[in-house]
């Protein structure tokens, strides 16, 4: 599959059972979900696959969560697969959602450890779980698992940007190429990642809320960007709360480290935004160097200027700010 971007490892890690055999299929067997390690340091991370800002899968660049397998396990689950393929035909009584096989993807003919996430007749829509696209395939194609392919945990896991959402509730195809291009998918760029939230009981279908950065290589001072707020510069998102937004503007425009910038912008997002949005609120903020956040809604009948404010109470921004009010 493409996008793999782990390193090899001595192919001895994992051994394949050589006799294949229907006695000893035991259709139960779990896939673990991914591991998310805890540090205040940042992860480094690579994309594997992307839906959109708010949903993209990442591979964790840490040996704790077994990266380093990735490589061995689709080539020995390959072989393992093709040698014993014309001995086994899945039945569709014998597949349930969330039960996990190997399936062999179209595009490269590899095969991957897949998750069933719905059934449509004789087909199956499965998750790769250890990149995180999907794919609709026949039943029948599915190959079961031995315990040797379940011993490690999934390695995509399912994130989001955190604190920004899609300007008029759906993410555009403009939005998503630059999240795109922003990200150096294409590249296969590793990117350096900060937990804005992580759920309590973190599975196949919970999501890892990431501020994103990417060296800019392109600048002389190898400034890192915050993905999350360039989409908002670049009025592709909108901010819960702009206050970060400023910071990660400041912080790019003097080269601060993501590890600095992320614990202030931490303690912004903790707290309560006093932005009180509305259907027709406009705001625009334009600092010195011509960035520009604005959240425009153009339903304005049922606007009342009397009903809305943007408290600026407080603000302590280093470079000239203006904060705009329209009044029609």
């Amino acid at each position: 599959m493409t996008n793999s971007k782990s390193k090899k490892v001595p192919p001895k890690v994992i051994q394949c059972f050589p006799h294949f055999s229907e006695k000893t299929i035991n259709y139960s067997l779990k896939i673990p979900s991914p591991i998310i390690p805890d540090s205040n340091e940042g992860l480094i991370v690579s994309i594997s696959h992307i839906n959109n800002p708010s949903e993209f899968f990442v591979h964790i660049n840490d040996n704790q969560v077994g990266i380093t397998q990735l490589d061995d396990i689709d080539e020995k689950l390959t072989n393992y697969c093709s040698n014993h393929k014309s001995e086994h035909e899945t039945q569709v009584s014998q597949v349930s959602i969330d039960s996990f096989w190997a399936s062999q993807y179209t595009q490269d003919n590899q095969w991957y450890r897949c998750r069933v996430v719905q059934i449509i007749d004789s087909k199956a829509l499965v998750s790769y779980v250890d990149y995180g696209n999907e794919e609709l395939i026949e039943i029948k194609d599915l190959m079961p698992l031995t315990p040797t392919f379940t011993t490690y945990p999934a390695l995509a896991v399912k994130c989001s940007l955190s604190g920004i959402k899609p300007v008029g509730g759906e993410w555009s195809e403009q939005s998503i190429e630059r999240f795109i291009e922003l990200t150096g998918f294409e590249e296969e760029k590793l990117l350096t990642a900060y937990i804005g939230h992580k759920p309590s009981n973190f599975g196949f279908d919970s999501k890892l809320e990431l501020f994103l950065w990417n060296n800019d290589s392109n600048c002389p001072t190898a400034r890192d960007i915050l993905i999350n707020s360039k989409l908002v510069v670049h009025k592709l998102a909108i901010a819960d709360n702009y206050e970060w937004v400023e910071e990660a503007e400041r912080s790019y425009r003097e080269s601060t480290p993501p590890k600095v910038t992320s614990k202030i912008i931490s303690k912004m997002t903790d707290k309560k935004s006093s932005f009180n949005r509305s259907s027709a609120l406009k705001v625009q903020m334009n600092v010195r160097n011509g960035t520009d956040f604005s959240v425009d809604n153009s339903d304005d009948d049922d606007w009342d200027p009397m009903e809305e404010y943007f408290c600026a109470a407080n603000k302590d921004f280093e470079y000239p700010t203006t904060i705009a009010l329209g009044f029609r």
